[in-house]
């Protein structure tokens, strides 16, 4: 059975639920389709036991529309009253079959109406016409998930608007660590010749142990690298958000690769300031993984 696609539209949440309702001859079909996010694919049924045969019809339609999530697929079978009805003979029959059976296996045989009532309702089910029924029960079965899809697409839209409105809060942030990096080192160096004059030590900056301290200390608090691979995320983010297909889990892993180099900038910078936008720029994007474990 071909899948419905849920390719065709960037980011879609895996959160959805559809349903739809088609009349039969004897009663009426309802199906429902519900998704909520998990990191693999996990399908479950729950189907009358007239329609079970189609179990494999159904999952294979689950598993070619969606994929991520905990799908759940629920079919109910609405049977009108006057609707299918059956003959006294035809029940009759049944009764006299199941006798049959309880005396060849030596199970006593106490009827009731209770089992009669439920061998109205088999021999009922029994009247129809399975294949008809079966075909309109796979029909809105795909209805359902089509709605279950339109209902991922739309909380995809708002999705996506948050994911780039929380780029561009760390673009920002980005920039201005940008402008505080750029005199750090200098900074700093003047502090800690500041600090050892204080201090009464001589200072020769001929002596080769204090410019080796210097140099070492100025990449130790250089975080050129870390801002230049924020950059390059950020873009790598941006064209992946307006990608086709599936991209949960790549996005996932970009926001773990932008909280490690947050976490370096913060680390390696001696300036309380750039410490402060590093925690803030974590804490984005620490709601932006949040969101993401919900995309497909």
């Amino acid at each position: 059975m071909a899948g419905l696609s849920c390719h065709s539209s960037p980011m879609n949440s895996m959160t959805g639920f559809g349903r739809a309702r088609k009349p039969t001859p004897t009663g009426t079909v309802e199906a429902q389709v519900a998704c909520v996010n998990k990191r693999g694919q996990e399908i479950s049924f729950a189907l009358p036991k007239e329609l079970s045969p189609l179990e494999g019809t159904m999952n294979d339609l689950l598993k070619s529309s969606f994929d991520r999530g905990k799908l759940q697929l629920t079919i109910r079978l609405e049977i009108q009253k006057g609707k299918a009805r059956c003959s006294s003979a035809q029940i009759a029959a049944r009764f006299a079959e199941l006798k049959k059976v309880c005396k060849s296996l030596g199970v006593v045989f106490s009827p009731d109406a209770r089992l009669v009532n439920e061998l109205i309702k088999e021999t009922s089910c029994v009247g129809t016409d399975v294949a008809a029924l079966e075909k309109t029960a796979v029909a809105v079965a795909r209805s359902a998930v089509k709605h279950c899809q339109a209902a991922q697409a739309q909380e995809g839209v708002r999705l996506k608007k948050d994911f780039l409105a929380r780029i561009k809060t760390l673009e920002r942030l980005r920039s201005q660590a940008g402008l505080l990096a750029a005199d750090t080192t200098a900074l700093q160096r003047e502090r800690l010749l500041k600090n050892l004059t204080q201090a009464g030590l001589s200072i020769d900056m001929q002596d080769e142990r204090l410019l080796k301290e210097l140099a070492f200390f100025a990449d130790r608090v250089d975080v050129t690298e870390e801002l230049t691979r924020l950059e390059s995320h950020f873009a790598a983010m941006r064209k992946l958000i307006k990608a086709q297909g599936s991209i949960g889990r790549q996005l996932e892993f970009l926001l773990q690769e932008l909280l490690r180099e947050w976490n370096t900038l913060g680390n390696k910078s001696p300036r309380i300031e750039l410490v402060q936008l590093a925690l803030a720029a974590k804490n984005e994007v620490e709601r932006m993984k949040e969101q993401a474990a919900n995309v497909v």
